[in-house]
């Protein structure tokens, strides 16, 4: 749309339609080649498609998309139309507040007054946040593009005399709030109730909340939901999301650090790490050695892995070194853990696993207190690109970039007796939030052109002129076997000394090798660094296979950042990547269809099997439904034509390669009228091969019906390696087929029927997956038992016109003899 002649509706973003002008800039665009692509996260996205007559796109959503990806960006080509250009945009789905319930009374909430303005947001939808303040509560859902108070309807609990409920903090998670009053927790979901939360949380004596400030979605966990939001009182931890549970208390976290029962443990403070499932508790607690000091000490929880342990940070300091509390943390986002700790005057800082750790100071001093004219620390903000920027009560900032260790104060934005917040956008944009008596006003904060005028004409610079790399994808998957190059390319000033600088978590899964490149001109050094990261490890003599495989699997944390920061440096966002070293989520296989077969689907309901073909043989025929729908159309194939699966592997439709490892087939009915064309020995085995009777027979818990549990990569032993014993049986069928091997599966010569058959990969160095598939066959062409009488009574016809016609043979052959005995020539 143009702004300067849109509708008003347009601009509020609550138009059902567009006006004639934005409908008339829209096909114009249209002709010129736009097509704007909706973006849900970095690999996912989908195409709209063009209404000429109305002028617009429109892509049709589901109500489960909607609900479970709310925030998309809606991203255009590189189209110009009288030199302008269509700019990204940022949409959020939000939910209509609810009507209050009928007779019901609607009360505020509200910060003690005199407070500060604080602000929380949702983790994956930075665009919903809530607004705490001392004339009430409020909730936006576009970036504070709009306000709405929140007000509850008391329930069951009293009104109180003053008019509001006074708020400690408060959290919003998946579209229901959390509030903390009076050292209880309450919570207010889509009906506008106000209930106390008392079945999974104590019920009093709640010290704090804190919700995950970064999103989670991106990391490639599965198996665990992990937590959003942190509950603690004085000395028991809760984590959760819809529900919570308890994770520790004071005998464990003395445990953790192997401190005395006697002595006495509290949590100042909690925060979610740098990684997203790790957790950082602060913990207070005597000492060793001596129970009367208390002193500082830090814990990682991490869920993935369900352990603890204790953070470096901390520990060197001496008991009394750090100035008093209340202290909160904040982890920056990082492959190593790397923390802000910070109380009312004061900014410690832990870089990369504690192997850079201090005071944060200003040119004069680290004291932020003496140093903003006896202010406190209200904010301490952090956004992706590793600006840190501090916010004192009165309004004075400072920054710096993650890796610095002094801090630049900023010009003022505001004056000292405003009351103001910031909050950090969906886009990176910083805002500042004023209050003006009992409104708000909202004002973007330009922090980049803010820090270049403040260092212009000091000794800040920037190390290096670029920094970029390939890493742009959130999450990577790598099975078995497969590898991925990535690629970093900085450019700096010559003699700065400036690397790239590779870190990351269990790095040990994956064998890392790096190539750099290094130009140089005019004084300008460029290094071009290519990373490959590849998994390769033999299962196959392994002797606990599944134990292995989960020991030598898991996720990867990969970073690439410069060694050397600045504080006027640029950095990309996104300068971290998860791996995850196992099965990718779609990953599967499918049976290829035989060339010159044609999928038709039968008026086929059900079919029979004769029970005599059975591995439990039977009296009756079993009669089998068909299910279309999973098994597919049949192959046809004629009986006398053996026959070997091809195998695809799959990542969701996307088609990867041929299967060359070896599997294993079974009929999953029980049938046992077919066989293999190769024995043992045909093909070269060393000694006896697998078979499905062995197998079944040594796993006797495993019944006939599950036969794919008995057999597969955990327990699979090749027959081309010798080992010592007796050779075994080698004239028995060879029951492991392969793409490129010469045995086939063979069909029963008596009779035709349909065979369904399961394929499971057999090779322990293929796949982290369990892939398995489904493939029907039906066999043509054998002469059936229903013509049986007519072969015989055909067979006994035939018999008897030769018997004649011989037994006439003869008599006319004596008579000529006879003949000729008579009447001699």
């Amino acid at each position: 749309m143009d702004p300067e002649n849109a509708d008003p509706a347009e601009i509020n973003q609550t138009a059902l339609s567009p006006s004639v002008q934005s409908s008339f800039i829209s096909k114009q665009f249209f002709t010129l080649g736009q097509d704007p692509i909706i973006k849900w996260s970095p690999t996912k996205s989908v195409q709209g498609d063009f209404n000429f007559v109305k002028g617009y796109w429109e892509i049709h959503l589901t109500d489960n998309e909607v609900q479970s990806l709310p925030n998309f960006w809606i991203e255009g080509k590189a189209v110009g139309y009288q030199n302008c250009f269509i700019a990204s945009g940022y949409h959020t789905f939000h939910d209509v507040e609810p009507l209050l319930p009928p007779g019901g009374r609607e009360v505020p909430l509200r910060l003690p007054r005199g407070s500060q303005l604080s602000v929380a947001w949702e983790s994956c939808s930075l665009s919903t946040a809530l607004l705490l303040s001392d004339f009430g509560t409020f909730i936006t859902h576009d970036a504070f593009g709009t306000l709405a108070e929140i007000l509850v309807a008391p329930h069951l609990l009293a009104a109180p005399a003053e008019g509001h409920f006074t708020l400690t903090d408060a959290v919003i998670v998946e579209g229901s709030i959390l509030f903390l009053m009076d050292g209880s927790v309450y919570w207010r979901s889509y009906d506008r109730l106000l209930r106390k939360r008392e079945e999974d949380l104590p019920s009093s004596g709640v010290r704090g909340l804190q919700y995950r400030p970064t999103c989670w979605q991106s990391y490639p966990l599965r198996d665990i939901e992990l937590s959003i939001i942190a509950v603690w009182t004085e000395d028991q931890l809760y984590l959760g999301k819809s529900t919570f549970y308890k994770k520790a208390d004071r005998a464990l976290l003395a445990q953790i650090l192997r401190l005395p029962s006697s002595c006495n443990v509290t949590i100042p403070a909690v925060a979610f790490g740098s990684r997203p499932p790790e957790v950082g508790v602060l913990v207070e607690a005597c000492g060793a050695h001596d129970s009367s000091d208390a002193r500082l000490f830090l814990v990682l929880y991490d869920e993935e892995a369900g352990s603890w342990f204790q953070s470096a940070f901390l520990a060197k300091l001496k008991p009394g070194s750090l100035s008093q509390g209340p202290f909160r943390l904040r982890f920056v986002q990082s492959a190593l853990p790397s923390v802000l700790l910070w109380n009312k005057e004061a900014l410690y800082y832990s870089s990369r696993n504690n192997s850079e750790y201090g005071l944060l100071r200003t040119p004069r001093s680290a004291n932020l207190t003496a140093e903003s004219g006896g202010s406190s620390i209200h904010q301490v903000m952090l956004d992706l690109s590793w600006n840190v920027v501090v916010k004192m009560e009165n309004n004075a900032l400072y920054f710096c970039k993650v890796g610095m260790d002094e801090l630049v104060r900023l010009h003022m934005w505001e004056r000292p007796g405003t009351n103001m917040a910031l909050y950090l956008g969906p886009k990176g944009q910083m805002k500042v939030l004023r209050q003006v008596e009992s409104a708000i006003e909202v004002h973007r904060y330009p922090l980049s052109m803010e820090v270049k005028s403040a260092v212009l004409g000091t000794a800040h610079t920037c190390t290096y002129f670029t920094f970029q790399h390939s890493m742009d994808i959130p999450a990577y998957y790598l099975d078995m076997g497969e590898q991925m190059e990535l690629w970093a390319q900085i450019v700096y000033p010559e003699n700065m000394g400036v690397n790239i600088q590779i870190s990351g978590h269990r790095l040990d899964l994956l064998h890392v090798a790096t190539r750099t490149r290094f130009e140089i001109a005019s004084q300008v050094c460029t290094k071009n660094t290519t990373i490959k990261l590849y998994h390769w490890r033999d299962y196959s003599k392994s002797e606990n296979y599944r134990e292995e495989v989960s020991q030598t699997s898991g996720i990867v944390t990969l970073e690439v950042v410069p060694n050397l920061p600045g504080n006027t440096c640029n950095l990309p966002s996104n300068r971290i990547s998860h791996i995850k070293v196992g099965c990718p989520p779609k990953r599967h296989i499918r049976i290829s269809r035989p060339w010159g077969t044609l999928c038709e689907k039968l008026d086929l309901k059900n079919y029979s099997i004769p029970g005599s073909v059975l591995s439990n043989p039977q009296d009756q025929d079993l009669v089998v439904d068909y299910d279309w729908e999973y098994l597919g159309c049949l192959f046809r194939i004629y009986y006398a034509t053996p026959f070997l699966p091809g195998i695809d592997l799959y990542d969701g439709d996307t088609f990867l390669k041929s299967v060359e490892a070896n599997f294993i087939v079974w009929e999953e009915n029980g049938r046992t009228d077919y066989s293999f064309n190769a024995s043992m020995e045909t093909v070269g085995c060393l000694r006896e091969a697998q078979t499905w009777s062995s197998m079944l027979a040594g796993n006797g818990s495993f019944s006939s019906s599950t036969p794919g549990e008995a057999w597969g990569p955990h327990n699979y032993r090749s027959c081309f390696e010798v080992t010592p014993g007796v050779l075994g049986e080698l004239s028995q069928p060879y029951e492991i087929l392969n793409r490129s091997g010469n045995n086939f599966i063979t069909w029963s010569q008596v009779q035709s029927g349909i065979y369904v058959f399961s394929v499971k990969i057999l090779d322990p160095n293929f796949s982290f997956c369990d892939l398995q598939a489904v493939f029907a066959v039906q066999t043509y062409g054998v002469v059936t038992s229903n013509f049986g009488v007519f072969t015989g009574t055909t067979a006994m016809m035939v018999t008897l016109i030769v018997t004649g016609v011989l037994i006439c043979t003869y008599f006319r052959y004596i008579k000529v003899f006879r003949e000729m005995l008579n009447n001699p020539v």
